[in-house]
C-alpha cells in the first residue's frame, strides 16, 4: 500500500499478528511491533502518546492500582483518575482515527 509519502508493508504471520515497516525519512521504522502507540503517528499526523502522564497500557494498569491504594487521598486520587481518563480518551480516539484512515484508503 502507498499512503502518500508513507510506504506501508504488511506481512501476516498468523490470524492475529502482523509485521509493519514504515519507510520514510520522517518516520521511525517499526519492525515486528504493532502497538497502537507505535503505528499511530505513521497514520495520524500529530497524534501520539508522547508527553502524556500515562502513555501505555502498563502505566495505565499501574495507575488503576494506585487509584485503589489512594482511595483515602482525594487529591492524589483525582490526579491519577484524570491522567487515566486522558489516556483512555486518547486510546479511544486513536482507534477511531485509525479506522477513519483505513476506511478512507480502502475507498480509494
Amino acid at each position: 500500500m502507498d499512503f502518500g509519502n508513507r510506504k506501508t508493508y504488511c506481512r501476516v504471520h498468523d490470524d492475529t499478528a502482523a509485521t509493519y515497516s514504515y519507510n520514510t525519512s520522517k518516520l521511525q521504522t517499526f519492525v515486528d511491533y504493532h502497538s497502537i502507540k507505535a503505528v499511530l503517528p505513521a497514520f495520524v499526523k500529530g497524534m501520539s502518546y508522547d508527553n502524556m502522564e500515562i502513555g501505555n497500557g502498563m502505566a495505565a494498569m499501574d495507575a488503576y492500582h494506585r487509584m485503589c491504594e489512594c482511595a483515602d487521598k482525594p487529591k492524589e486520587l483525582a490526579k491519577v483518575r484524570k491522567d487515566l481518563l486522558e489516556y483512555c480518551r486518547q486510546d479511544t480516539l486513536a482507534m477511531v482515527k485509525l479506522l477513519e484512515v483505513i476506511v478512507e484508503k480502502a475507498r480509494g
